[in-house]
């Protein structure tokens, strides 16, 4: 914490801290003050002057909040609440949550009596203590913070409660689903002529009403929602909107073109792929995921346009510096299909593809979190590859295969898989397997190797 300034624990004067052995405050008129830790029967963990039980903090943003806190005006609860909040952020970006979530839920009982004149900010301090109740993992703590308010103010024909319904909503399961939808369904007519502070607000409740209606194999009201929520995102759509949202629209698209194939609506399909590379061209990353979406779809029709590895070239320059595990996945898969659109004769380009995709994916394996069928199938083309010409390459990856639970009878056994236009594909008669692999699955067992690389 060098260069950071300190307070005197005795006169309250500038001191330095000495790091070392034990942890010192030092003063040029009192001295050295030792600052000992102390830990609470909840956990927490305090730093107090020794022999006292004054807490003294070490961390600069807690001390900055704490000062700020100590000089709010008596009598001004809204900013004494937005201090304490600067205050639980403080602990909580240095470890301490459980003293965060008690000031903020100690505010929380604070504006209670006082709502009626601040109704945003009161719905403000609710949202913050459930967001602090899922950090440690409790939904139910959550739905509860958010239903005791909605108690009081679910009456409220205000947009400010309409979020808070939908927040409430969006942590909806199976045994409360008709709750949450009317919820939603509350908050939406509240919003039809009351404009809330976030724009997407309604798109939000659109897609949860969308996914309970799925839920509830009620695939007209399904579809009747995910119309709504594509014109609301395209009603918002402009030169400003966020990258995460023009993405966000490139899904939905994504979701309507499969709903219409479904329905045997290929034209239809088709067209509103098309219309989702075109209007997120602007944003490289929305658009790499738009266009691959519409790959895959010409893939299945097999109606591949002639610049199809041009386009997939594009996708691998928006999406190569991305670290999520879809970004990465999504990667993976456009050096599948740009191998297909390569020559039969290509060996080096084959290979090149292909490995880039197996490296990938084996990435997001040692990070235990990755589709081992989509793993297989990269793999297992790649191995027709290397056993063509490098045996010792092919060696190495059977290999690193075997480390991870994975044989070369796994590789047989699972969905016929073909690689690119290498004209190789090997015919296994085996149980039918599902065409689309489940997402997310996990590998066999844990992965330490490759932790540290």
């Amino acid at each position: 914490m060098s260069g950071e300034a300190y307070d005197c624990p005795k006169c309250g004067g500038p001191a330095d801290m000495i790091e070392g052995k034990d942890t010192i405050i030092r003063c040029p008129s009192c001295g050295d003050t030792r600052i000992v830790l102390s830990i609470r029967t909840n956990g927490d963990i305090l730093t107090l002057v020794e022999g006292t039980d004054t807490p003294y903090e070490l961390d600069p943003a807690v001390r900055s909040a704490r000062k700020a806190l100590d000089a709010v005006p008596e009598g001004d609860i809204g900013a004494l609440v937005d201090a304490r909040n600067a205050l639980a952020g403080a602990y909580a970006e240095s470890g301490r949550e459980v003293e965060g979530e008690l000031l903020v839920r100690e505010s929380l009982d604070l504006l209670k009596d006082a709502f009626s004149d601040s109704v945003s900010r009161y719905c403000n301090q609710v949202s913050l203590s459930a967001y602090y109740a899922q950090v440690r993992g409790s939904n139910a703590d959550a739905i509860r913070i958010y239903e005791d308010a909605l108690k009081m103010l679910g009456h409220m024909d205000d947009p400010a409660v309409a979020v808070l319904k939908i927040k409430r909503s969006l942590l909806w399961t199976r045994a409360d689903a008709d709750a949450a939808k009317k919820h939603l369904e509350e908050a939406l007519e509240i919003l039809d002529h009351c404009e809330a502070s976030d724009p997407y607000a309604k798109v939000a409740a659109y897609e949860a009403l969308r996914t309970i209606s799925v839920q509830n194999g009620d695939r007209e009201s399904a579809s009747k929602y995910l119309d709504l929520e594509l014109d609301e995102r395209l009603n918002l759509l402009d030169a400003d909107t966020p990258a995460s949202r023009v993405a966000e629209l490139a899904d939905s698209m994504g979701r309507k073109a499969e709903e219409l194939a479904n329905a045997g609506d290929k034209d239809g399909a088709m067209k509103i792929l098309t219309d989702a590379a075109e209007l997120t061209v602007e944003v490289p990353q929305a658009n790499a995921y738009a266009v691959m979406n519409l790959a895959r779809y010409q893939q299945s029709t097999g109606s591949v346009p002639e610049d199809f590895a041009e386009r997939m070239d594009a996708v691998i320059e928006a999406l190569a510096d991305g670290q999520d595990k879809r970004t990465r996945e999504t990667l993976a898969q456009a050096y599948m299909f740009r191998s297909m659109s390569r020559d039969a004769e290509d060996y080096d380009g084959l290979t090149k593809d292909i490995g880039e995709s197996y490296s990938i994916l084996m990435d997001l394996a040692y990070k235990g979190d990755v589709n081992e069928m989509f793993l297989m199938s990269a793999a297992r083309s790649y191995l027709v590859l290397l056993n063509m010409k490098d045996q010792e390459k092919a060696r190495a990856v059977r290999a690193e295969l075997a480390e991870i639970g994975i044989s070369q009878m796994d590789l047989d056994r699972s969905s016929r898989s073909s690689m690119g236009n290498a004209g190789k594909s090997t015919r296994v008669d085996i149980a039918p397997r599902p065409e689309k692999p489940l997402p997310g699955r996990r590998l066999k067992r844990n992965i330490k190797g490759k932790q540290s690389e």
